[in-house]
């Protein structure tokens, strides 16, 4: 997961239809969740050549560059309601948040597995009391304005489940190896509110095959790395004296990876480089004992400036 930057006006075209609007007043003041159309939050067509599209799903790759907001892998994205649209698990009286199915802020990417198949489904607890009806205005419609995600009524929820455009998860979220080093797994780092934990478990984001795919695509290339340089250190191509600086290379590359957005798991990416502790329990602890000394060195020259 990381922190994206959506333009609320940048919706697609579908969701600013007048027809879309009244459509979305009708479903708020009745309630009646059988109105809702996956054709319109999806905003499905069909191309030139006949194949269904999305342009919801092609508006959020703009954001999201074809990746799903929680787990970070490219992926052919479900649209996700983060507030679930016809229901929720944690409370069997609630009718889901119906008036926000149209609603931009509550639209992310999503993979089947964080989204349908063993991840977030209706699941949506809440820390604080939850909005269980839609806010109209003086002419009994819908409040556009406090519909959006980040409105002061919808915040008050305290929802557990961070929301990718809202919480910032370097802030929330971690990573470890996992018991037989053969994997990474995430961990939360709040350990009052328990978003962290709450966010992982929810959208099953320690699944085997993502804490596989965290470590093969990140730190064993970056291990890789690193390996290489001792390599050619061996065979006398590089002198002992110029090792750090290749090393220093390694690393700017490893920096620069953490900040490319189009990347799987720039979260991950982000946490190995952020601080020296971070750095020593997910690369050094896994590198050849021989390799150890030298490589933390120079990664604390690094971050300090002195290499």
């Amino acid at each position: 997961m990381r922190l994206v930057i959506k333009d609320l006006n940048d919706k697609p075209d579908i969701l600013k239809e007048q027809s879309t609007i009244d459509a979305l007043n009708q479903i708020a003041v009745s309630g009646n969740t059988n109105l809702i159309k996956d054709s319109v939050y999806k905003g499905t067509y069909t191309d030139s050549v006949g194949k269904t599209q999305s342009s919801v799903r092609e508006k959020l790759n703009k954001y999201y560059f074809h990746k799903c907001a929680y787990c970070e892998v490219i992926c052919k994205a479900e649209i996700e309601h983060y507030r679930p649209k016809k229901g929720v698990s944690e409370d069997n009286t609630h009718n889901g948040y119906y008036w926000l199915a149209y609603e931009w802020s509550n639209l992310v990417p999503s993979c089947r597995y964080c989204n349908t198949e063993g991840g977030k489904g209706n699941q949506f607890p809440v820390m604080g009391t939850r909005v269980k009806s839609p806010i109209l205005d003086i002419l009994g419609k819908l409040d556009t304005e406090k519909s959006i995600a980040k409105s002061t009524e919808l915040i008050a929820e305290k929802p557990y489940l961070l929301h990718p455009e809202i919480d910032n998860p370097v802030l929330v979220l971690g990573f470890t190896l996992d018991d037989e080093s053969k994997g990474i797994k995430m961990l939360g780092l709040d350990t009052d509110k328990l978003r962290g934990e709450k966010t992982i478990k929810i959208c099953n984001l320690n699944r085997d095959y993502l804490k596989l795919a965290r470590k093969k695509n990140v730190t064993d290339s970056f291990i890789k790395h690193i390996d290489s340089l001792f390599a050619l250190n061996n065979q006398g191509l590089i002198a002992d004296e110029n090792l750090p600086k290749a090393l220093k290379i390694a690393f700017e590359e490893a920096e620069a990876k953490s900040q490319d957005a189009t990347l799987e798991y720039t979260l991950l990416r982000k946490y190995i480089v952020s601080n020296e502790v971070r750095f020593e329990q997910i690369i050094v602890s896994q590198l050849e004992f021989s390799q150890q000394t030298i490589v933390r060195e120079a990664f604390q020259a690094y971050k300090n400036g002195n290499l």
